[in-house]
């Protein structure tokens, strides 16, 4: 089953000795992994493919061979993306072009690849498939960044579940997933919302602010957000019974049959 699995292939440092460094080795394989599961993302609709090591070895030089693996019965599922993945590494290296279907963060996981590139104890990095084999350089991040364009901004407001908050080193941000099946946004707010973000985390959220585009993108891929508005929760909300009596003055001199009467009239 050879059209299922990619060859991964390192290559230390002098410095190293041709050797990687531990910390290297599974940061490499981490980018590796997530961008397959972005080509399956966009392939189907649910996390339809895992991967297992078939071979692993050290010896000119390190060499890791992934096997695609079906959890579902979808036919042909674990060909299409490893093919998709090997295929769109190469057009966009070579030909600075990225498959249609590729989004801002599937193409960012593809950019990661490189990223410990020249960068870290890895000199040269390689994929293989069914005999064919190509070199990673730098210029798949620097075609990327081509493709993706500058960013375009742009005033509005995004409303969904506000999760995953991170305030480490004054990072200060948290993303927000839409309740219907538009992408999650990455919001970045600045220090003087820290304590409305951290109240409204599982809760349901009107964000404001800048939103920044790709100009291949319909959808932002962050926000520079200024203001937070938390809904409440429907067990919160008051009742018909909580209501009653809360404006005992509503009618001034009139019965309540009249004052009702009078209002329904106003509608038609």
């Amino acid at each position: 089953m050879a059209e299922t699995r990619i060859t991964l292939t390192l290559i230390g440092t002098k410095e190293e000795g041709g050797n990687i460094r531990l910390d290297d080795f599974l940061r490499q394989l981490e980018a590796t992994k997530k961008a397959l599961i972005e080509t399956n993302r966009l392939l189907s609709q649910q996390r339809s493919v895992y991967y297992r090591v078939v071979d692993l070895h050290h010896s000119s030089p390190a060499a890791v061979v992934l096997e695609a693996v079906p959890r579902v019965q979808q036919p042909g599922i674990a060909e299409a993306v490893v093919d998709t993945f090997y295929t769109a590494v190469s057009t966009i290296q070579q030909e600075g072009r990225a498959p249609d279907l590729f989004d801002y963060d599937a193409l960012q996981a593809f950019k990661q690849m490189t990223e410990l590139l020249g960068r870290s104890s890895i000199a040269e990095i390689s994929l293989s498939r069914n005999g064919d084999t190509m070199s990673l350089t730098d210029s798949l991040a620097q075609r990327i960044d081509e493709i993706l364009g500058p960013d375009e901004y742009e005033r509005g407001s995004v409303e969904g579940m506000l999760e995953h908050i991170n305030l480490h080193s004054g990072q200060n941000v948290f993303t927000v997933y839409p309740t219907s099946r538009l992408p999650k946004i990455r919001c970045v707010f600045p220090k003087e919302l820290r304590q409305q973000a951290i109240a409204a985390i599982d809760k349901y959220v009107h964000v404001f602010g800048f939103l920044k585009y790709k100009r291949r993108e319909w959808y932002p891929y962050e926000m520079r957000a200024q203001s937070i508005e938390v809904y409440e929760s429907e067990e919160n909300l008051p009742t018909l019974h909580d209501l009653r009596g809360i404006a005992p003055e509503a009618a001034g001199d009139q019965l309540s049959e009249d004052f009702v009467r009078g209002l329904r009239d106003e509608w038609e």
